[in-house]
């Protein structure tokens, strides 16, 4: 059984150790060879195979050819020529400053340079240094540009402003180089988890082809449901004999809980690579994908844009706004799904519009869960504890159990972030709701007026009813109207 390439970004290293390696040559191919043009960028979320991606590109176009033995490609009548590359990965140049992303992204340049036996030192800018690089490296054939996480400095400071436009100038003209130079350029294949508009960083380079939403290139990462069967079985089964539960449970578990990202309006759902892998190893459903970063900008955004986390789960965006977004105006919804947070449910033809919501179990527990943190400021242990009681008290229908764990939990959010407004509660009883694994609604209309909350589980209906009015109102009503009340709530909750 061959081992997993857990945390290996490396397409070399994959195939000289013989690692697991999910055959995407195919799609490689039609990359390379024109069908859709030569100066590419994707947008996909962290931790989903793009630096694996351009690892790939990059040893294809050096042409080591006995790295892809047994690959599609390997079998197809792609031409192995040899092009000069280069490849600049911006998550490994420091930017913690605008200065310090100039001084590290040139001797990035330089480095690359010493490699072809040219001294580029002298240039007085990365840009300029960019420009007779590839003004040297294409004297004898057009070069091949790879840049990976091109947005990395820009989300680093996506709270401060000032300095996120600072960062913007760089890349801007960094870029422009680019396009400056694009007769010189056999291939340009961009990463990024964001895709800012071109008047923000990719000014004048209108000659980049998105396969963000394309549906050839939907699957291009991630790892399809014939993927898992054909490259993963082995794994699987090994998860079968140490818990003893049949294959098919496996493979339900691995769809619930890491399956369900969709990149384009017809495309079939992928599951997170990075989960996947972890899971196959540990053997054990964890949030693997969340807890390696930690989205507090995200978070941040909700906040400043006063936006309801229960309209997450089922919100709709137009496709006019959903490619990208400026600097000063950061689109919490695009966001959210340019990162992953979010997915595609749903596409209506008539309004142009995409229905959004959370891809799967591990991502909208994780996403909840985090949030409840930040909004409260409860420690983990205190979050967990809550949870669990409140999960046994519905199970068990003990309302007493649930409603003293509940008084206990809001009683030790710290009184300083405490807000005045129903909807922070409401948010915060939600998120509850959902981590119990109750489905929840607040202000439920009926024809006479709204249900402040339902809460189904399995086996029950809970209906929250205004305090003044049923203490207050409904004992004055006559008893026609106090039936015809009871009953529109019953049949609302039917529903």
């Amino acid at each position: 059984m061959k081992k997993l390439p857990v945390g290996i970004q490396s397409f070399e290293r994959i195939r000289q150790d013989d690692l697991v390696y999910v055959d995407k040559t195919k799609f490689i191919y039609d990359l390379v060879d024109g069908k859709h043009g030569y100066y590419f960028f994707l947008s996909r979320p962290r931790r989903f195979g793009k630096s694996l991606l351009i690892s790939t590109l990059k040893e294809l176009f050096l042409a080591h050819r006995e790295l892809f033995a047994g690959l599609w490609i390997d079998e197809s009548d792609y031409f192995w020529q040899k092009y000069p590359v280069i490849h600049l990965d911006f998550s490994a140049i420091a930017s913690e400053t605008p200065d310090v992303l100039r001084v590290n992204l040139s001797w990035a340049l330089e480095r690359i340079g010493k490699a072809h036996g040219i001294d580029i030192s002298s240039a007085p800018s990365p840009e300029a240094k960019l420009e007779e690089l590839i003004h040297e490296l294409s004297k004898k054939t057009r070069v091949v540009v790879l840049i990976d996480e091109y947005d990395k400095p820009l989300l680093e400071h996506v709270n401060s402003i000032d300095v996120m436009r600072e960062m913007q100038v760089i890349l801007k003209n960094f870029y422009a180089t680019i396009k400056a130079t694009s007769s010189q350029i056999q291939f340009l294949f961009m990463t990024g988890v964001t895709k800012f508009s071109k008047t923000s960083v990719f000014s004048g380079m209108n000659n980049l082809v998105d396969l963000t939403l394309l549906d050839d290139m939907a699957n291009l990462l991630g790892y399809t449901d014939e993927e898992i069967d054909h490259y993963f079985q082995p794994h699987m089964q090994e998860i079968t004999i140490t818990q003893d539960i049949e294959i098919d449970a496996v493979k339900h578990a691995m769809k619930h809980w890491y399956n369900g990202y969709q990149f384009s309006q017809k495309s079939e759902k992928v599951y997170n690579p990075f989960s996947v892998l972890m899971y196959l190893l540990t053997k054990e459903l964890r949030n693997y994908w969340f807890e390696s970063g930690t989205p507090s900008f995200l978070v941040n955004l909700i906040r400043e844009k006063k936006y309801n986390i229960e309209d997450l789960e089922h919100t709709e965006i137009n496709i006019r706004n959903l490619g990208s977004f400026e600097i000063d105006d950061i689109q919490l919804i695009p966001l959210l799904l340019q990162t992953g947070y979010l997915t595609i449910k749903g596409y209506d033809p008539i309004t142009h519009n995409y229905q959004l919501g959370y891809p799967n179990e591990e991502t909208k527990a994780s996403f909840l869960q985090y949030f409840m943190r930040i909004l409260t400021q409860t420690k983990t242990e205190l979050l967990d504890n809550a949870i669990s009681r409140l999960t046994h008290a519905l199970k068990n229908n003990d309302l007493e159990q649930f409603f003293d764990t509940l008084k206990v939990f809001f009683a030790s959010i710290p009184y300083t972030i405490q807000s005045p407004q129903e909807q922070y509660y409401q948010s915060i009883f939600y998120v509850i709701m959902n981590l119990v694994g109750a489905y929840t609604q607040a202000e439920v209309a009926t024809n006479n007026g709204r249900i402040d909350c339902t809460i189904e589980t399995d086996k029950q209906i809970y209906i929250s009813l205004n305090l003044n009015f049923m203490t207050q109102v409904l004992p004055h009503l006559n008893k026609s109207k106090k039936k015809s009340i009871i009953k529109n709530f019953y049949t609302a909750a039917k529903k």
